[in-house]
This record gives C-alpha cells, sequence and structure tokens, in this order.
C-alpha cells in the first residue's frame, strides 16, 4: 500500500455566509462546492469560492453538475483548486474531462483572464503552475467505471477518485444497500487497484459517522467527504428534536 497523506473534507451544498464562516474555521481541510444535487448557482459557487479563497488556505473544490466543458472551464476560472466530477463511466469521458481542464498541449483549455488569472496580472504563472495545481477527482458511482477503473489509473492527469456509494449501489440494483455482495465486491475491487497507487482513494459519506470515517482511514482512504453542510446540519437537529422529546 503506497502511503498518503489524510484529508478529510465536507460537501458545500447551501450559501450562508454564517455558515461558511463557521466551516472555514473547522477542521475540514478541503471544501466541495455541490453543483450536483443542491439549488446553487454559478454565481453562488463564484462568490464562495472568492470567500474561502480569501479568508482561508483551505483547498476548494467544486463537484460539477455534468460531464460539460464549458462549466468545468468556467470554475476553473473562478479559482477552484480542483473539479470533482460525477458518474464518469469510461475513457472516453475521462480524456474530455482532461482536454478541457488543461492548456495545451495536454488539453484545449482557453485562456481567461478571470479571478484564477487575478484578471491577467498572474496569467503566466498561473498556466505555468496550472498543471501541477488543478486537482481532477473522479467519481466511481457505476458498476461501469469498476469494470474500467484499471484503465482509469493509467492517466496521469487525474489526481484521484472518490466512491459515490448510493449511486454506485443503485447502479448495480440495490440503492442504498451497503451489504450487498456486489457492492462490497466493487469496493473491494476498487480499493485492491487504487491502494497500489499514488492516487487519492476517496468516499463520501452521506451522514457523519465516527465509526465508519476510522475504518475507511485504518482501509486506506485518505480522501474522505465527510457528509454535507446540509445533512450536518440536520444530524444535529435531529439530536436536539431526541432531546425535546425526551424532556417534554
Amino acid at each position: 500500500m503506497v502511503k498518503k497523506q489524510k484529508s478529510i473534507g465536507t460537501w458545500i451544498c447551501s450559501h450562508n455566509s454564517i455558515n461558511l464562516e463557521i466551516l472555514k474555521n473547522s477542521k475540514f481541510d478541503w471544501f466541495t462546492i455541490d453543483l450536483e444535487h443542491s439549488a446553487m448557482t454559478l454565481d453562488l459557487c463564484f462568490d464562495i469560492i472568492s470567500y474561502l479563497k480569501s479568508s482561508s488556505n483551505k483547498s476548494c473544490f467544486v463537484r460539477m453538475s455534468d460531464l460539460s466543458q464549458s462549466n468545468i472551464k468556467r470554475v476553473l476560472d473562478f479559482g477552484a483548486d480542483g473539479i470533482i466530477l460525477p458518474m464518469v463511466k469510461n475513457k472516453n469521458e475521462i480524456d474530455n474531462i482532461i482536454d478541457a481542464a488543461h492548456y495545451p498541449p495536454l488539453g484545449s483549455r482557453g485562456t481567461g483572464l478571470f479571478r484564477a488569472q487575478e484578471h491577467g496580472d498572474r496569467l503566466e504563472d498561473y498556466i505555468k503552475e496550472s498543471y501541477e495545481n488543478t486537482k481532477i477527482i473522479i467519481q466511481i458511482e457505476h458498476i461501469d467505471a469498476i469494470d474500467n477503473f484499471h484503465d482509469f489509473l493509467q492517466y496521469d492527469a487525474i489526481n484521484g477518485f472518490i466512491i459515490g456509494p448510493y449511486d454506485l449501489s443503485a447502479s448495480l440494483g440495490k440503492p442504498g444497500d451497503f451489504e450487498n455482495k456486489k457492492f462490497k465486491n466493487a469496493i473491494e475491487k476498487f480499493e485492491s487497484l487504487c491502494l497500489k497507487t499514488k492516487k487519492d482513494m476517496g468516499y463520501h459519506m452521506a451522514f457523519p459517522d465516527s465509526k465508519k470515517l476510522k475504518g475507511l482511514l485504518k482501509s486506506g482512504y485518505n480522501f474522505i467527504g465527510y457528509s454535507t453542510d446540509i445533512l450536518l446540519f440536520k444530524t444535529q437537529i435531529d439530536v436536539v428534536n431526541k432531546d425535546i422529546s425526551n424532556c417534554v
């Protein structure tokens, strides 16, 4: 097993300045702004990136809503440190992602003069540094991705992979059944291949669970999405509801 630096982040699905202040002072190493399963717009995404990057030293990713090349280019110009791509199933999709995220000769990303490039002041340096600094994380959310995973690992421009357990289990006909044998076999294949590489091995936990977190870290996962801002809030409200019910 290749030793990798461990990091834990969370998904941001809402736009609230107080929540962002609390999150930026938390022990999370990074944040992912979720464009896929939230009401988040590109305008709000830009505002959150600007706030977090100007007030903290934590990494800021964007989970794209789809594999659209135009939106990949836009969020990188916003200043995102990286992108997380949902429901990637084959090499052709990875080729298109790399093409959109990187400048020539590796890709065909257009040259913008926006926030990431400090409106032109750091254009040359930004382009020189972009290959090393632009992180691309592929979500493994379908059995087709598991079947093609060996091929995915051959891409130097891909920095890591993160399991989306609900969609992966759904692709096996057992949504939310993480004890299903087919799901476990898929996870075992993913782990056995990824642990041999230097690439980040990730897992997105929908709900906070310290026992699950410890288990993932012990198994070699080093890039863990720990719930979402909304579900962290809901989980605490559930605790309060139980307290009230027990006291009234």
